[in-house]
């Protein structure tokens, strides 16, 4: 099947990182002393020049750090800083940081729904805010991968140490994933998109730390608990759920399609894609119900989401995970629990709810991923949770 491209409208990009503020402090007061420096012509600038300069030093530091914290990527690898560089005072006063609010990582792995979202039979609410946690590639899992040195890494002598990394940190994140196969599968993407192979690597990199916490404490402590919830009844069926849910103390999530107020059509790697008669009655870990907007999907549109869902009960299950799941063609022999979802309404009415594919293509602002995981739904701006 063809990877379809994105038209959607743009979406923002958010980044955040834990235990990074004293150091983007510290490049703040490096940046204030390197102020008080700059040659006597620099007297003329404009507070726009001005302004302009500080930021491109600032954000030029905070890329070396990340680069020396991260062997083997480059400056152009390195995410755009978790506390924003904002100019303030005049030419004697030091620049000031004021952190942007939207980079705060989430306290918990579950989604944060929008607490003013209440749902009714005919509205459409607001949107859900989408999750902002992040997990960079600062956390011992993806240092400490023996893929990198030793034997392992003599079996995969002939890819570079930096794109060999950004592998094997999807691959921890998809079920382990032989590598050559992930390689394969995103240099075809990367071909049939027309972009640079590079770009696609790097983005689905990204897309795989924001939607899988690995080592990141508050999604490891969801990983061996008991499920502590009912999911409850659906709106309609169309609707579906996220669960946290954790394989090999990985949280990756869990997703399932509402076809009815009660029922769900759901992915497992245990029964492949099978019917749930009573899943609202289920216990889940920390479960939440999201609904697409109305003026998004129309209830046919849903309708014809459920039948979609519907008669792919008794395929099998997509083993390779999230990372290159965006088929559902009537090729398509195995699903995982997103994929499902995704392709339930893509599908038939083409829309896409993967939110790290909102805006991507057609406005550049990140590089359309080949997968869609279980949070990435959660985060689309066209659903609400309730």
């Amino acid at each position: 099947m063809a990877y379809k491209k994105i038209d959607n409208g743009p979406q923002p990009r958010q980044s955040a990182f834990g235990g990074v503020v004293a150091s983007v402090t510290a490049l703040a007061v490096s940046l204030a002393i390197a102020s008080s420096l700059v040659p006597s012509n620099a007297s003329a600038e404009t507070p726009a020049e001005r302004c302009k300069r500080e930021t491109a030093a600032y954000n030029s530091a905070w890329a070396t750090s990340w680069v020396t914290a991260h062997p083997g990527t480059e400056p152009d690898d390195a995410p755009p800083p978790p506390v924003p560089y904002r100019c303030g005072g005049g030419r004697d006063e030091p620049p000031t940081l004021r952190p942007d609010k939207s980079t705060t990582p989430s306290s918990t792995a579950t989604p944060s729904p929008s607490t003013s979202a209440q749902p009714t039979d005919g509205g459409s609410g607001p949107a859900v805010r989408p999750s902002t946690e992040r997990n960079e590639p600062a956390s011992g899992v993806d240092r400490d991968q023996p893929s990198i040195g030793g034997t392992g890494r003599a079996q995969y002598s002939d890819i570079p140490e930096d794109e060999l990394r950004k592998l094997i940190n999807i691959s921890a994140r998809n079920f382990h994933i032989e590598i050559g196969r992930l390689r394969s599968e995103l240099r075809a993407f990367s071909r049939q998109m027309s972009l640079p192979y590079s770009e696609v690597l790097s983005s689905a990199e990204r897309n795989a730390f924001d939607a899988v916490p690995v080592g990141n404490p508050s999604a490891d402590a969801t990983c061996g608990k008991p499920a502590n919830r009912k999911v409850g009844r659906a709106r309609r069926g169309g609707d579906f759920f996220y669960s946290d849910s954790c394989t090999e103390g990985v949280n990756h999530g869990h997703n399932g399609l509402f076809v009815s107020t009660m029922a769900t059509v759901e992915a497992s790697d245990k029964k492949g894609v099978h019917r749930v008669a009573n899943a609202a009655e289920s216990m889940r870990v920390n479960p939440q119900k999201y609904y697409v907007k109305a003026e998004n999907a129309t209830n046919n549109q849903k309708d014809s989401a459920v039948d979609y869902a519907e008669s792919r009960v008794g395929k099998g299950y997509n083993k390779w995970g999230f990372a290159n799941n965006r088929k559902g063609g009537p090729e398509v022999g195995h699903f995982n629990c997103s994929q499902l979802v995704w392709a339930a309404y893509y599908e038939t009415s083409g829309i896409d709810l993967d939110k790290d594919s909102y805006g991507s293509f057609v406005n550049r602002n990140l590089s359309p991923n080949p997968g869609v995981y279980p949070k990435d739904l959660t985060g689309s701006p066209l659903v609400v949770a309730y």
